[in-house]
């Protein structure tokens, strides 16, 4: 795709909805596959002072994350970029935990 094709916010939202769709193919029932396996023991065996960067990094993904950047943004006056951080990052999130709770495997076990 070149640079120009995605400055499309529909062609952004088909890739997007393209990848959803093609990572929810790879879900397998209640069973762990050896891929899904591996990287979770991987990461498992990252030392433990990854944890706190780690962590801040994660906090990335939360509900609060989208308002905190779109005021950092807000506050630096782009209004536009701020409105677009909240709204797509609030709907991020909600999307998020309605595939979860559509994905959502019987056990929670794993390796």
């Amino acid at each position: 795709m070149s640079a120009d094709l995605l400055r499309d916010p529909r062609v952004r939202l088909a890739a997007g909805l393209g990848a959803l769709v093609a990572a929810g193919f790879a879900i397998d029932g209640d069973r762990v596959g050896p891929m899904e396996r591996h990287v979770f023991r991987a990461v498992n065996r990252l030392p433990d002072g990854l944890s706190g960067p780690v962590w801040i990094v994660m906090q990335g993904g939360n509900l609060v994350a989208a308002p905190v950047f779109g005021a950092l943004a807000a506050a630096s006056g782009r209004t536009r970029l701020a409105r677009r951080l909240v709204l797509a990052g609030a709907t991020t999130w909600l999307l998020a935990k309605v595939v979860k709770r559509w994905a959502r495997r019987p056990g929670r076990r794993c390796c």
